[in-house]
């Protein structure tokens, strides 16, 4: 879209289509709708003016949709539509019925709209498959850690295993060691025990050999 006249000071800006012959009147090298900016509060007959289309010119003007008369105020961001008489000249558009004119504004939105629609549910198209490919993407994505992180599960848990069994091994060699020593120590006191009770077994001896030695 591109800016047609430019008016200074408190403006608004509309869109103008032109459709049929009145495209002659678009900047050069221009198509499509094209932004003109005109005074707060300027009519269609201004905006027509500003066009450059002629005063006496009869043309069928649509704003938003809705037919309007060279009266109408314009307001910011209003959607005008231009079209030339559906057919003859000025006399045929002069004898032209209403009927005739609200088929040519539908077919002027048909012209405008039914492109864009097209494009749109093209563009939509392309999203989808976009989507559906980044689905699948992830969801393969998704899978492929699935499979990494159920390996590396399975590898700990073999790790898990493997310390299990040798924290098991190791255990019973130290409550076999403990054990061994325990025999030991007791040995120990048994032979302690037995010295002792023959120690006393000596004195005892030979406190009894001093008392029958004569004074």
């Amino acid at each position: 879209m591109q800016d047609g006249a430019v008016y200074s000071g408190v403006a608004i800006a509309v869109t103008v289509t032109l459709f049929a012959d009145l495209r002659r009147l678009l900047p050069r090298g221009a198509d499509g709708p094209q932004r003109y900016t005109v005074r707060d509060g300027a009519t269609v007959s201004e905006l027509l003016a500003a066009i450059g289309v002629e005063a006496g010119a009869d043309v069928t003007v649509a704003v938003n949709g809705e037919l309007a008369a060279r009266d109408t105020p314009l307001r910011e961001g209003a959607d005008v539509m231009v079209l030339s008489p559906m057919e003859g000249g000025a006399a045929g558009a002069a004898t032209t019925s209403c009927p005739h004119r609200d088929l040519q504004i539908k077919k002027a939105f048909q012209d405008v709209v039914a492109p864009e629609i097209h494009e749109l549910r093209g563009e939509i198209r392309r999203l989808d498959q976009k989507i559906d490919g980044v689905d699948q993407r992830l969801g393969q994505k998704i899978d492929d850690v699935d499979a990494r992180l159920n390996i590396r599960l399975d590898a700990l848990d073999n790790k898990v295993d493997n310390m299990d069994q040798r924290l098991t091994v190791k255990i019973d060699g130290l409550r076999a060691e403990m054990v061994s020593e325990m025999r030991r120590f007791d040995s120990r006191i048994d032979g302690l025990d037995r010295e002792v009770r023959t120690a006393i077994d000596i004195r005892e001896r030979l406190a009894a050999l001093e008392a029958r030695r004569p004074a």
